[in-house]
């Protein structure tokens, strides 16, 4: 490792808000502060236009499950309120927008195994969603509300992890906590 910079690439106004490979590892996803969702060879070089442009702050940008329902592979975003599943391939299937929480959502993630998906919200809960944007789980907000600032699938979707400030928690796929852990570490971020 040389440490050189091979290529800089002018890609977002703004700040880069969140990135994730395809599973095949081809394509690389960004998403910014300028509202843009745009698609990226492995060299730096954008595929065609942006698939999204909504115009403010895109918060959170995971992978999606490939399923017979989509024909493909797709991409969960969040702006604002609102959790959004676009599809890699639009002529195939529109995309679903639903309003995940009462507060921004702050965090996502969508696991292959389970083809589940999990949000946090600013107003200070998680939830469980099917591909479909219908609500399976809901957790409850207990004394002051601080932001869950961080949700992960574990590799077999059986379980995942909740972060918030000075709180982690592994709740089984249906949402109920199994353990939860209290840290003086603020904020738990990823």
């Amino acid at each position: 490792a040389t440490n050189r910079v091979e290529k800089v690439v002018e890609a977002h106004q703004g700040a880069i808000t969140a990135l994730c490979y395809s599973p095949d590892g081809s394509t690389i996803v960004t998403a910014g502060e300028d509202g843009n969702i745009k698609t990226w060879s492995q060299a730096g070089i954008q595929r065609g236009p942006p698939i999204a442009a909504v115009g403010k702050c895109i918060y959170t940008l995971v992978w999606g499950t490939e399923s017979n329902d989509y024909s493909g592979d797709c991409v969960l975003y969040s702006c604002g309120h609102d959790a959004i599943v676009k599809p890699m391939n639009p002529a195939v299937k529109k995309q679903m927008l639903w309003k995940a929480h009462s507060g921004v959502v702050i965090c996502a993630d969508w696991s292959r195994m389970s083809n589940l998906i999990i949000t946090g919200g600013e107003e200070g809960t998680y939830k469980v969603w099917d591909p479909y944007g219908r609500n399976l789980f809901t957790s409850k907000v207990v004394g002051v509300p601080t932001p869950v600032t961080s949700v992960k699938w574990s590799p077999d979707g059986e379980a995942f992890g909740v972060g918030s400030f000075n709180t982690l928690r592994v709740c089984d796929k249906t949402g109920w906590t199994q353990c939860r852990e209290t840290t003086t570490t603020g904020s738990v971020m990823a």
